[in-house]
C-alpha cells in the first residue's frame, strides 16, 4: 500500500512561505577559514606590497574579523597546500653491530687449551 497524500491548509503554505523569505534575507555566515579562502588572493596582493601577516590581522581585526597573525599563517599554508608535515621522531639506532660484519674475537692462549 503506498502512503496517503498529505494536504496542507493555505494558512500552512502562507506560513511556509514567510519563514522562506526570512531565510533568504538572513545573510549567511561563513567562517574565517572561508573568509580567508574568499580573500585569498587579496592577502598575497598585500604581502607582495610588504605588508606583513601581523599587519593584515590588524586590519581584518579593525574591519570585525577577530584572526590572530599566528592563525592567518595556519590558514594560509593550509590554503595554498604547504601544510608541515607532521613529524614523527625516530627512535635512535640499535649500537649493536650489524652480524654480517662482525669478526670472530680473536683467540687467546687461554680459548685455545
Amino acid at each position: 500500500m503506498g502512503r496517503p497524500a498529505t494536504t496542507v491548509s493555505a494558512q500552512q503554505i502562507d506560513a511556509a512561505l514567510a519563514l522562506l523569505e526570512a531565510m533568504a534575507k538572513k545573510p549567511k555566515t561563513i567562517s574565517v577559514k572561508e573568509l580567508v579562502a574568499k580573500v585569498l588572493p587579496k592577502i598575497q596582493a598585500a604581502q607582495a606590497a610588504g605588508y606583513s601577516l601581523e599587519n593584515i590581522a590588524e586590519a581584518l581585526t579593525k574591519a570585525g574579523i577577530k584572526i590572530s597573525a599566528s592563525t592567518l599563517k595556519v590558514y594560509l599554508k593550509e590554503l595554498s597546500g604547504h601544510a608541515a608535515p607532521v613529524q614523527v621522531k625516530q627512535r635512535p639506532q640499535s649500537k649493536r653491530a650489524d652480524p654480517s660484519t662482525v669478526s670472530a674475537p680473536a683467540q687467546t692462549e687461554i680459548d685455545a687449551k
